[in-house]
Order: C-alpha cells, then sequence, then structure tokens
C-alpha cells in the first residue's frame, strides 16, 4: 500500500517531455516505490494527447 491508499493495477504517466513538472512527477512517484506501466508523450502521438484530455478534462502535463 502507498501512504495507506490502495496501489493502482495500472498507471500511466501523460507527459511533455520538456516539461520540468512531468520530470518532477515522475521522480515523486519513482522515490514512493509507485510502478507504473507506460510513460506517454502526448507531443509525440496526438491520440494520446486526445485521450489524455478525454480522460482529465485538460491539456496541461503531467496526467497520472
Amino acid at each position: 500500500m502507498i501512504l495507506g491508499l490502495w496501489r493502482p493495477k495500472r498507471v500511466r504517466l501523460f507527459i511533455k517531455p520538456y516539461c520540468p513538472w512531468c520530470h518532477r512527477a515522475t521522480r515523486w512517484l519513482n522515490g514512493r516505490g509507485v510502478e507504473f506501466v507506460k510513460t506517454v508523450d502526448v507531443i509525440s502521438d496526438e491520440a494520446a494527447y486526445d485521450e489524455m484530455i478525454r480522460l482529465s478534462g485538460q491539456e496541461l502535463a503531467p496526467v497520472i
């Protein structure tokens, strides 16, 4: 368990490669032992960008 919470079965991290907050989110997840299935670059993958917006309702990254 993470901080007394349940551990998600599948975590994806939607990022923009040049985004410092995205790098910080990656370090935060790694530092807490959160295993994520995939890091998704929404700049190089338009379908992933659309999915990020659909799931989160926002255009800003990172989205976990």
